[in-house]
């Protein structure tokens, strides 16, 4: 075998595999032919047709290695692409970017999470909520929220728990002071 060897090997993304050789990370296709010559110092798996990747601030990267020219070129913190957006983090305040690297929309949050099924949770001011790839707000805020899952979010403001929607609507039952996520179409 007169492959190289790596210390980590992640699933093929767009297909691209990220590797890790002692304190350098990169990228290799099927063949094990590599993105570019150089090492980053973290990356993140391709998706959506981009890769988060950090030498020294993280920027994002093509197919072809080639950097996104974004709005603000570097950032101390970075989200994966999907559905055409990413979050990225300047100044402590997360942004949301489209693929051509301009700011999608006005909004900014404290954190924020990556868009799933045109949803992404945020957290504003000590208190969460889903927004959708507009950054239209789609739920009350609440003091915790959960993923969903079979459609449904637990939410938890004030020691209770709620079920919300993917429209943010609250399920129209009694308010629980202990719940779990759904599975098989009951929640627990």
């Amino acid at each position: 075998c007169d492959g190289e060897f790596y210390d980590m090997v992640n699933d093929f993304h767009d297909g691209w595999a990220l590797v890790q050789k002692g304190k350098g990370f990169n990228f290799i296709d099927k063949t094990g032919g590599k993105l570019v010559l150089g090492r980053f110092d973290e990356a993140g798996d391709f998706s959506d047709g981009f890769a988060r990747v950090k030498i020294g601030s993280w920027y994002f990267i093509d197919k072809t290695g080639k950097e996104l020219n974004t709005y603000e070129y570097t950032y101390e913190d970075a989200g994966n692409f999907s559905c055409g957006l990413a979050w990225v983090e300047k100044d402590h305040i997360w942004h949301c970017i489209d693929k051509s690297g301009k700011k999608h929309f006005e909004a900014s949050f404290e954190l924020a999470e990556d868009f799933v099924d045109g949803l992404a949770k945020v957290t504003d001011r000590n208190r969460q909520y889903y927004v959708d790839t507009n950054g239209k707000k789609i739920s009350k805020d609440y003091n915790n929220i959960g993923i969903f899952i079979e459609g449904f979010a637990l939410a938890m403001d004030n020691d209770q728990i709620f079920y919300i929607d993917k429209t943010g609507k609250e399920l129209p039952i009694l308010k629980y002071t202990e719940g779990n996520n759904f599975k098989n179409g009951f929640a627990q």
